[in-house]
């Protein structure tokens, strides 16, 4: 079965090909303007994937088309249930070994990818591999120091890295130190508010679609053959409604993880899951997920732009790319 999305998938496009630049988080005045890099380690783990159909096996059961994996770009899915709910968030990357997915955390996956080989040449094991998210100049001898590869990265925007080693943490920041790195929490979770990366378990969950989790656009192909979950995924795209939705908000004060967001008639609508300054992602019901809707949350104004992966908010919330 193969769901053709039209103009909306032509519009995820364009909006995928602008060549985009932005200010890093950490460009600021103080200690933090003189950072050439943030290194985040990332809470993946590894499932390491082998054998001559290992890409055509993963493809049949993953929301993104991985099946002529691209060399050098780690690619954003997800697994779903049969009913289309969110099992997991992956990435998918080829390493020296084989397919790499880098998973957030569920004992169960391997077990229950296992389910689904039947005939295929393909193989499931725990990959041990480690993940950092990379943001600002990298060094390309960072990769070479700790005998990683580096990976175009797409939650984090046109400077975002991710670097695959097998080396252990404490190794790769003492490397990255001594590169000009720095591992800032607060600083990159700024920076992951401000390009619009909703995190599983904080911004969606096990109950939530890829619509709803605000992900169809970045994790999933709508031009590709069958998977898991994907009749109730196309569907879902068709009616082209859901009852609520992870947004961007901009406001006009700062923003507190927790805040309640409502509409103009004083109804709650949503909640503030993510917050960075005055910026921030939130659940919002129907309809006020829509781009350009006033919300008020707390005691400032904000207004919701679209969950865009990758997408500095400046151009996230201007008409150009609103109205693509």
């Amino acid at each position: 079965m193969v769901c053709e999305r039209g103009a909306a998938q032509a519009r995820h496009q364009r909006r995928s090909n602008v060549s985009l630049a932005r200010e890093r988080p950490f460009d600021s005045p103080g200690e933090t303007s003189r950072v050439t890099f943030l290194i985040q380690p990332l809470a993946l783990s590894s499932l390491l994937v082998t054998g001559d159909d290992r890409n055509s096996w993963l493809d049949s059961l993953l929301t993104a088309e991985v099946k002529e994996l691209p060399s050098g770009r780690a690619i954003p899915a997800l697994f779903l249930t049969k009913q289309g709910k969110i099992q997991a968030e992956v990435l998918v990357l080829s390493s020296p070994r084989g397919t790499e997915v880098a998973h957030t955390e569920n004992e169960g996956l391997i077990e229950e990818l296992d389910r689904y080989l039947v005939m295929e040449d393909a193989e499931l094991a725990p990959g041990g591999a480690h993940f950092f998210a990379l943001l600002g100049s990298v060094p390309d001898q960072l990769a070479a120091e700790v005998s990683g590869l580096c990976f175009e990265y797409v939650p984090l925007g046109p400077e975002g890295r991710l670097l695959w080693t097998l080396v252990d943490e404490a190794r790769v920041l003492e490397v990255a130190a001594a590169l000009g790195g720095v591992k800032d929490e607060v600083a990159f979770d700024s920076a992951r508010v401000q390009v619009g990366w909703a995190r599983a378990g904080v911004d969606f969950g096990p109950e939530d679609n890829p619509q709803e989790a605000g992900l169809e656009g970045s994790h999933v192909s709508f031009k590709k053959g069958c998977y898991l979950g994907q009749e109730v995924v196309c569907m879902q795209e068709m009616r082209g409604k859901v009852k609520r939705r992870v947004a961007r908000l901009e406001a006009s004060g700062p923003l507190s993880v927790g805040q309640v967001i409502l509409n103009a008639e004083g109804q709650e609508i949503g909640k503030v899951t993510s917050a960075s300054g005055s910026r921030g992602l939130a659940r919002i019901k129907a309809p006020a997920y829509v781009a350009g809707t006033e919300v008020r949350v707390g005691e400032v104004s904000a207004r919701v732009s679209p969950l865009q992966l990758g997408v500095p908010w400046d151009k996230a919330t201007s008409p150009g790319i609103l109205n693509a």
